[in-house]
């Protein structure tokens, strides 16, 4: 056992070992593309991997699983990315990672778009800013802002309770 590995917090202890057995209708470098995968996870100290299930299907790796933030999240999705050069073969990954934010009351689009108007209200000083939201990600468009602005919106959008993520299109 790895000295440095870390305790699972769900009991998911399974799911991790299921990806590091080779799947019999798996080929070869599907087999050896999950468990650079999965190497990778356990490297990277910002994903827990027995919250993440790794499959590869003819080159294409999918992550699933549920993770308490964002970043985690944006994290195996790199640390797969990365891992992708390691075996010849692989093509993309397929990103079904689910955010559940712990203790915050699920909030609807509804909610967090009315949040978001409220919070960007003073901020906008004439400029024209449009604020969409799909299943807890707000995607800000409209007027071009500069880049400090756009930074200062999306950190102030993404603190609000029930937000999964910031895209900023402008």
């Amino acid at each position: 056992m790895d000295p440095d590995a870390r305790p699972a917090e769900n009991g998911a202890d399974a799911q991790c070992a299921d990806a590091e057995q080779a799947d019999p209708g798996v080929d070869g470098a599907d087999a050896a593309a999950q468990r650079a995968v999965v190497d990778a996870l356990r490297r990277d100290p910002d994903t827990w991997p027995n919250d993440i299930a790794v499959a590869v299907r003819r080159g294409v790796v999918t992550l699933a699983g549920w993770v308490d933030h964002d970043r985690k999240r944006l994290a195996a999705v790199a640390a797969a990315h990365r891992a992708l050069g390691e075996p010849p073969g692989v093509r993309a990954v397929v990103d079904d990672v689910g955010v559940r934010l712990p203790g915050v009351l699920p909030r609807s689009d509804a909610g967090i778009a009315a949040a978001a108007v409220r919070a960007l209200a003073g901020a906008e000083q004439g400029r024209r800013v449009e604020v969409t939201v799909t299943d807890g990600w707000i995607t800000l468009d409209g007027d071009h802002a500069p880049v400090p602005r756009r930074l200062h919106d999306a950190t102030l959008l993404s603190r609000l309770s029930g937000v999964k993520g910031v895209t900023d299109a402008r």
